[in-house]
């Protein structure tokens, strides 16, 4: 009654009698797993109408079996959707990072540029200014010659 994993039962020349028959269709209505029930070579077999009420058991479980598994089949393919969203989502986000990344790899070369473009400007002012102490400092000298003379 509580079975969750028996779907076929073969029960071929066995000698089931047509009055342990009914019994046996109550305990197969009871189930709702068996998909094939086989009972064929028992020479009392059960009647027509138990044969006929075991077999729409057995449909019934086949039904249900085929939308069990069609249900299991919606969920992977919701779930597979959703682990490729994800992944989907994961790639644009990285893509993202890496955009990111380069913009700023871009703006810092661009800063550094410009610092070393500083430096260049700071040490040609400073030579600019030494020059032009040492042409101040000769010129300098010249006039306190030029004055003693």
């Amino acid at each position: 009654h509580e079975n969750q994993s028996l779907r076929v039962l073969m029960l071929s020349k066995n000698g089931i009698t047509a009055q342990a028959g009914e019994y046996f269709v109550k305990a197969i209505e009871a189930n709702e797993t068996l998909t094939l029930v086989d009972l064929s070579g028992n020479d009392a077999s059960p009647s027509v109408e138990q044969l006929r009420r075991i077999d729409a058991v057995v449909q019934r479980n086949r039904q249900r079996q085929s939308q069990i598994r069609r249900a299991e089949r919606r969920e992977r393919f919701a779930l597979y959707n959703e682990e490729f969203k994800c992944r989907q989502h994961a790639m644009q986000v990285e893509a993202m990072r890496l955009e990111i990344e380069a913009l700023q790899e871009r703006r810092l070369n661009r800063m550094k540029a410009r610092c070393e473009r500083w430096v260049d400007e700071v040490k040609e002012v400073a030579e600019e200014e030494r020059v032009r102490q040492e042409e101040l400092c000769e010129e300098a000298a010249l006039r306190a010659e030029a004055n003693k003379n």
